[in-house]
């Protein structure tokens, strides 16, 4: 009988998953965690950095030093590493190629970075932000690829080029998205992702709740890939806001308004968080960023209050400025926090 090899989910919906894959399924997910990159131009000659927490840069660390012949991944950086030492790193190493969190890259963008000059940046682990994009943009002149996946099904979609959404690999796995009512949704319709995974046959996973959310779409890239794309997506299921009235409310129901009034000056703000505390108040938390002006805050809080009051909602907004949003022990930091639970 083959060797298993055991992992661990982050445990991030709740409580941590064991998986376990003979050594076939291994390859075939070692093989799946390469492919995104390989499909966006990495090349094996690239010198690859990964920004990870510190669980995943042990492992990752054990896994393709030894196994991974086209060295992707070679070099692994954790997420605790302070900005200014990171920054130290990545200009002593001169990467080709980032693979990172969304809020890590948001911070490192508003350093100066003029003399790192990576081909490609990939995104990873949280919801990816307009804001992010734009703060990369503008700080090292790339578009960023966005990767989802999971270490339950390895990658699932990956954002090529062209930056049109995210190709779902249907080889690895069938992806659903549904309502409330378990029923699919329509294009452009935010869902609940649903997976079947392919590749593990030891630990098979069907239709497993992931909790996350996303919005399908019936569009069409133009890199001519044919597999069907996730237009974005929007983050936990569990990461929304339960209002007086009882409706749920999703961060892409935010996401714009607040878009809106930072877009003209992206480097105002470094990182945000929204933080509900009852279901009539909300913290809104701010970093400053390089070019902060105090005013975004006052424009926000108005912005939020009015599109509260259209819903007919009493919401109380407080802005608050901190020093740092804190990681949570996965390394990652999320953009949405509801402390109020739904009532039974």
């Amino acid at each position: 009988m083959s060797k298993q090899v055991v992992g661990f989910t982050s445990g991030s919906t709740g409580t941590p998953l064991k998986i376990v894959r003979n050594r076939t399924e291994s390859t075939e997910v070692n093989a799946s965690y390469n492919y995104p990159f390989l499909e966006c131009g990495v090349k094996s000659t690239d010198n690859f950095v990964a920004i990870s927490a510190l669980t995943e840069s042990i492992r990752w660390a054990k896994k393709y030093s030894r196994i991974n012949p086209l060295r992707i991944s070679s070099t692994v950086v954790p997420t605790y590493t302070s900005e200014k030492t990171l920054i130290d790193t990545l200009r002593r190493i001169d990467p080709d190629v980032i693979s990172i969190y969304p809020s890590i890259l948001a911070n490192l963008s508003c350093y100066d970075v003029s003399d790192l000059d990576p081909k490609l940046i990939f995104t990873i682990g949280e919801t990816l932000t307009q804001h992010c994009r734009d703060l990369v943009k503008d700080a090292f002149g790339l578009e960023i690829n966005d990767v989802y996946g999971s270490e339950e099904f390895c990658r699932m979609a990956f954002e090529c080029n062209e930056h049109c959404g995210l190709h779902m690999i249907t080889d690895y796995n069938v992806i659903e998205f549904i309502d409330e009512d378990g029923e699919p949704v329509t294009s452009g319709e935010p869902g609940e992702i649903i997976i079947t995974g392919l590749i593990n046959r030891t630990s098979p996973l069907i239709r497993y709740e992931i909790g996350d959310v996303g919005i399908p779409t019936d569009e069409k890239c133009p890199c001519g890939r044919t597999w069907p794309i996730i237009k974005s997506i929007q983050g936990r299921t569990n990461d929304y806001l339960i209002l007086s009235s009882g409706r749920k409310l999703y961060f892409i129901h935010l996401a714009f308004l607040i878009y809106e009034e930072i877009e003209s000056n992206v480097f105002c703000i470094s990182q945000y968080q929204i933080v509900q505390e009852k279901r009539n108040r909300i913290a809104f938390k701010v970093v400053k960023g390089k070019k902060f002006d105090p005013e975004i805050l006052l424009r926000i809080k108005e912005t939020l209050k009015a599109f509260f009051n259209r819903l007919g909602e009493d919401m109380e907004i407080y802005m608050q400025l901190v020093d740092e949003i804190p990681m949570e022990r996965t390394g990652k930091r999320r953009v949405l926090i509801s402390k109020i639970r739904q009532e039974n």
